[in-house]
């Protein structure tokens, strides 16, 4: 493994910068499913609303399996009764929660399938930001991150922010945030994010690249360090103010794992990932560095859609 770091120093006059509108995360829908993950997402969720002054939701989505029986009046009969005990236990979940006891907020249960019900919530809310926690479980050539989690994150056309397996901490004001980006990049949405995230809290952002190579690989010789360095640069709209607080990292290996330790080197709190096009994504490699990273991080990740319905 070999890496570059470079503060953002170069005049604004030599490198031209993408001029892109600041974001600004009004509303955030936090998908609950009363897991121990669930909890921490909670958690992560209530803490960002805060930080961010933005509107929290909470969603439960009570299983077509739980009331769909026949006839069709009793199913109806059910679903109704099975919403009014999920609004009590939501309650529940929410007042055991300081984090979110103590922050003002919607509470919200339908019945249905779970990733379209999330949909409706979101397009009802108009959240900019869904938050939802997964366990994180793997097979041997696919990974599971839960299948409602995987299902979200696959077709969702809005940033989705995932509390994987090892986060574990109470959120804390964000201070680091890495964003990781491909070269060309895909999708600027996820540079629009990580830059107005940071500029809202205050962090610092590291800008990674990581060259893939394999094992007893030569390092990429043709791409040289002021070419790429020239090129991350150019992602971050030019603010002096904010200018001092991003630096650039060309690191080369998997992916993945050099993500990950740019994450714990950096301390930071908070990962952003760009999305691919859905059909890209399907069971190949970008989508498995999502994935993998999403579970060996301790801090949640954001995955931003290239584009938004």
């Amino acid at each position: 493994m070999s890496a570059l770091s470079t503060p953002n120093t170069a005049p604004e006059q030599s490198i031209p910068h993408l001029q892109t509108s600041p974001v600004h995360v009004k509303s955030i829908l936090m998908a609950v499913d009363y897991s121990d993950q669930s909890i921490w997402a909670a958690k992560y969720a209530a803490g960002l609303a805060k930080q961010l002054q933005s509107r929290l939701s909470l969603l439960h989505v009570v299983p077509e399996e739980v009331y769909m029986v026949r006839p069709t009046v009793l199913a109806a009969d059910l679903a109704k009764f099975e919403i009014e005990r999920g609004r009590n236990e939501l309650k529940e979940f929410a007042a055991k929660i300081p984090e979110v006891r103590t922050l003002q907020h919607e509470e919200i249960v339908l019945c249905g399938p779970a990733a379209e019900m999330i949909d409706r919530a979101a397009e009802t809310q108009k959240a900019d930001l869904l938050v939802l926690g997964s366990h994180g479980r793997s097979g041997v050539s696919k990974l599971a991150l839960g299948s409602v989690a995987e299902m979200v994150i696959r077709h969702q056309h809005r940033p989705v922010l995932v509390v994987g397996p090892h986060c574990k901490s109470r959120y804390s004001p964000l201070k680091s945030v890495i964003l990781a980006v491909d070269l060309p990049v895909t999708s600027l949405r996820a540079v629009q994010y990580a830059t107005s995230i940071t500029r809202q809290s205050g962090a610092s952002l590291t800008v990674v690249h990581v060259i893939p190579t394999k094992p007893g690989e030569a390092s990429e010789g043709a791409v040289t360090e002021r070419d790429v360095d020239r090129e991350l640069q150019m992602l971050v709209p030019h603010d002096p103010e904010h200018a001092i607080h991003v630096s650039f990292k060309v690191l080369q290996g998997d992916a993945a794992a050099e993500i990950l330790n740019a994450t714990e080197t950096h301390n930071a709190r908070l990962i952003v990932l760009g999305a691919k096009e859905q059909a890209v994504m399907a069971d190949h490699a970008p989508w498995n560095t999502v994935s993998q990273v999403i579970r060996g991080a301790d801090c949640p990740v954001l995955v931003v859609p290239p584009h938004f319905a």
